[in-house]
């Protein structure tokens, strides 16, 4: 990507944030029919200048159909935002269960998305490696989809695996590789994840500082922000996007949109300057761009 070292200005890009047609979390909030809103996202985009938005969407309480609210949206605002499709999530019954190429096939079909996204169970196991894992993510590439994977450290092992199998599938991992999870010591969790984001085709969603911090409500998160140095000094800033995880850092986090742009722009000063753009959105943008071009 040439472009911002000629000078070029890089469009902001949201790489994770989220819309319901109905609040779904705990505790109840007294405007759950428009707290999670799109036009909410919109509205808080324009405020920031994000040129656009992947919507990841997410299938859970009182929102059963989020994939047909998100599809609604990206026909609604074509030029702002990006569906990322909900598909066998480990809360869910499909999830391991056989079938999954057909299935996301089907769900290409009826939605078209630019990306799908799978949570995965806290247990390890070793469906991702199966015939049945590796069909699915045979299709994914085969769509140029973007594959966006909730998974801890401890399952970067088999994400190597799939990166090195399906190279032109570009992977986001979410929220900074969800380096809390599993129990590890920031250490362990760094080492675990080493093998797996320095794969070409693997980028880390740099979202969601709060979930991994001490203290969840001290912004600007300071010790996240070290270990997202320590993946910037791993990989640079090129595998690295920026995302909002807009509306969730609202639910008790109290984080604002423009605050998740600040913890990159102002917060992360170990980024060159010329870095930064790539982080909001240069990067993501390429990768946008790149599944319009031919295998």
């Amino acid at each position: 990507m040439h472009s911002a070292e000629q000078g070029a200005v890089l469009p902001l890009v949201d790489s994770h944030c989220h819309a319901w047609d109905y609040w779904p979390y705990d505790p109840p909030v007294p405007d759950p029919m428009t707290r999670g809103k799109i036009e909410q996202l919109i509205w808080e985009m324009d405020q920031s200048g994000v040129a656009s938005a992947c919507v990841v969407a997410a299938n859970i309480e009182l929102n059963p159909d989020n994939n047909c609210y998100v599809a609604d949206a990206v026909a609604r605002y074509p030029d702002r935002l990006h569906h990322i499709a909900h598909i066998d999530c480990a809360w869910e019954a499909t999830y391991n269960a056989p079938g999954a190429a057909d299935r996301l096939a089907r769900l290409c079909d009826t939605f078209d998305p630019v990306g799908v996204t799978r949570y995965f169970d806290a247990k390890v196991d070793d469906w991702i490696l199966s015939d049945e894992g590796l069909a699915f993510f045979a299709v994914a590439q085969k769509r140029r989809l973007l594959m966006s994977i909730s998974a801890g450290p401890a399952w970067h092992g088999r994400i190597v695996e799939i990166a090195r199998r399906f190279p032109e599938m570009p992977i986001l991992l979410h929220h900074i590789g969800a380096f809390h999870a599993d129990g590890m010591t920031r250490d362990a969790a760094f080492a675990a994840m080493l093998p797996a984001i320095t794969q070409p085709s693997v980028h880390v969603k740099i979202s969601g500082f709060h979930y991994g911090a001490e203290l969840f409500w001290d912004f600007p998160q300071h010790d996240t922000i070290a270990f997202v140095e320590r993946l910037f000094d791993a990989v640079g800033a090129r595998r690295m996007c920026w995302g909002s995880d807009y509306p969730v850092g609202r639910r008790d986090r109290g984080f604002t949109y423009p605050q998740t742009i600040e913890c990159i722009r102002h917060h992360c000063v170990f980024l060159p300057a010329e870095d930064v753009p790539l982080v909001l959105g240069g990067t993501l943008d390429q990768l946008l761009r790149s599944r319009e071009k031919p295998l």
